[in-house]
């Protein structure tokens, strides 16, 4: 339902839940689905790569020629037209991190451009207004719920063992 609507009208997304409930899955199924049915790119960071490209931009002495600036690295998150961020949590954020964040939605939701986000949360959670507000900080959860869904994945982790015996197996 969310690709059949135009990208302008389409919210936000918060997949939220226990590690290995398919969010990662779900997200990237969605972008390369936006690739193939409407020719629209994405762009994938897990929230550690986002941050340290984004520490990158500080560099203004020894920069490199090369790097873009805070706001050319704003301006380009703005511009992607399906933007991915992993792994949004896994502890509470930093101050600058959320704010940081919230600058991005409400720049990219300005733009009407969707952004999805997955967000470990406890597995024994009971309460996932107070773990997402707790993740989130106040203002981005509340930011994300102007134009956003807000789905829960629950359940045990869906991974598998992997060893490399596997990999060698006729």
């Amino acid at each position: 339902e969310w690709l059949r609507q135009p990208i302008e009208a389409r919210s936000d997304l918060v997949f939220f839940g226990p590690n290995g409930t398919g969010k990662t899955g779900l997200a990237v199924a969605l972008a390369r689905a936006a690739a193939l049915q409407h020719q629209q790119r994405s762009r994938f960071w897990t929230l550690r790569e986002l941050a340290i490209a984004w520490r990158n931009t500080f560099r203004e002495g020894d920069r490199e020629t090369d790097g873009p600036s805070e706001q050319e690295f704003l301006s380009l998150l703005i511009s992607i037209p399906i933007l991915i961020l992993d792994e949004v949590s896994g502890q509470r954020l930093s101050t600058f991190v959320e704010d940081t964040l919230t600058l991005i939605v409400d720049k990219r939701q300005r733009e009407q451009r969707p952004t999805i986000l997955t967000l470990n949360t406890p597995a024994e959670s009971k309460d996932d207004a107070a773990v997402l507000a707790d993740l989130l900080g106040p203002t981005l959860q509340d930011r994300l719920r102007e134009r956003g869904q807000f789905w829960p994945m629950q359940g045990l982790s869906r991974r598998k063992t992997y060893s490399r015996s596997q990999e060698q197996a006729p």
